[in-house]
């Protein structure tokens, strides 16, 4: 069997760039930090501790325990099993009636909502609740489906005034378990719309 032609290869590329972000969102701060600088940009257990400020000890302790975490990463119900597929559809939905108590219910008590490549992240329901309501649900939005990382995921669109339109905005990627969604991370870059297919901009 031959190797993968060049679209292949990209999309594959593409889903490991995606779960690799996904799961470093995860991670503290220092276990992030040290995962990046030595297994990403190839630093050196002193250059990493400078970095970081804490001791060589420290770090590579940070670097085994964050390596440790993504090897145990739990991989998302796929998007075709039909949980997945009934929680994708509610979630899009609550999402377009603003009804952020629908979006809160699908949510796992711990769950995680995450938005590379900001820094700031939110866990458990009322943080997300606060979040939600404070900032995205201001606007109007449309969702459309896609699949990402092997998981239920969205290109999501925000009403242009402006322009008439729903606007790019985010590529929602949802990790489903155990009847729930325990994490959203909406990859905060229109430009990688084009790799899934998504349009620039949906009529309203």
């Amino acid at each position: 069997m031959g190797e993968p032609g060049p679209e292949a290869r990209y999309t594959a590329r593409e889903s490991v760039e995606l779960a690799f972000v996904a799961m470093v969102q995860q991670l503290p701060g220092v276990q992030r930090g040290a995962l990046l600088l030595r297994d990403v940009l190839g630093f050196t257990a002193g250059e990493t501790a400078e970095l970081l400020d804490v001791t060589v000890a420290a770090a590579n302790s940070a670097l085994q325990r964050a390596r440790a975490r993504m090897e145990q990463s739990t991989p998302s119900q796929a998007p075709e099993d039909p949980q997945a597929r009934r929680l994708a559809r509610s979630y899009a939905a609550a999402w377009e009636d603003d009804d952020v108590a629908g979006i809160v219910a699908l949510l796992a008590a711990d769950a995680r909502y995450a938005m590379p490549p900001r820094p700031e992240w939110y866990a458990g329901h009322a943080a997300i609740r606060e979040f939600l309501v404070d900032l995205p649900l201001r606007w109007r939005w449309r969702f459309l489906p896609t699949v990402a990382n092997g998981q239920p995921a969205f290109g999501t669109y925000w009403w242009d005034e402006e322009r008439s339109v729903f606007a790019a905005m985010a590529l929602d990627v949802l990790t489903v378990r155990d009847g729930a969604i325990t994490e959203v991370v909406s990859f905060l870059d229109p430009g990688i719309f084009r790799r899934f297919a998504l349009p620039d901009a949906v009529p309203d």
